[in-house]
C-alpha cells in the first residue's frame, strides 16, 4: 500500500495547527488579567510618541518605584505594543517553521513522484502555499510598524 500526501490533507492539518495556536493566543489575555502587572520589560527596541525604549528597559508608571527604569505616563501603551511585538514574533516563527516543513514535504513528494504529473502538480501547489505562508509571515512582521506609525 502506497501512501501519498495530498494537498487537502496538508492544508487541513495546517489550518488545525494554526487554529490551535490562535486559540492559545486568545487564552493568553485571559491569563494576563488574573495577575495585573505594574511594569513590563521591553524585548525589542521601539519608539512611542517620540520616546525611544531600548531592550531590557523596565517601563512603568511615574513614581512606581525601584524596578522601573523608564517611568512614563504612557506605560500601558508601551507594554501593550511590547506584548503585540512578542506575539507577532511567535506567529512569525511559527509560520516560517510550517512553511519550511511544507517546502520539505513538497520537495520529497516532487523527488519521489517518478514523473507522475498529479504528484508533481500537488508538490508545486504545496510549494506555492508555503511561499504564500512566508509572505503572510513577513506581512505579520510589518504590521506592528504600521500600527505604530498610525498611533504616532
Amino acid at each position: 500500500m502506497q501512501r501519498t500526501f495530498s494537498l487537502q490533507v496538508v492544508s487541513v492539518s495546517l489550518v488545525a495547527i494554526v487554529s490551535l495556536f490562535l486559540l492559545a493566543v486568545a487564552v493568553l489575555p485571559a491569563d494576563a488579567q488574573t495577575s495585573p502587572k505594574e511594569n513590563c520589560t521591553i524585548t525589542r527596541a521601539l519608539t512611542v510618541k517620540g520616546v525611544a525604549y531600548a531592550v531590557n528597559d523596565v517601563v512603568g508608571p511615574v513614581g512606581a518605584g525601584a524596578p522601573v527604569t523608564k517611568p512614563t505616563a504612557d506605560w500601558g501603551t508601551v507594554c501593550l505594543i511590547n506584548s503585540i511585538n512578542n506575539v507577532v514574533d511567535w506567529i512569525f516563527l511559527f509560520l516560517l517553521v510550517i512553511s519550511v516543513a511544507l517546502i520539505a514535504i513538497a520537495g520529497f513528494l516532487w523527488m519521489t513522484s517518478g514523473g507522475d504529473a498529479a504528484k508533481t502538480k500537488t508538490a508545486g501547489q504545496m510549494i506555492i502555499a508555503a511561499l504564500i505562508g512566508i509572505v503572510i509571515a513577513l506581512l505579520a512582521r510589518v504590521l506592528p510598524a504600521v500600527v505604530l506609525s498610525i498611533l504616532g
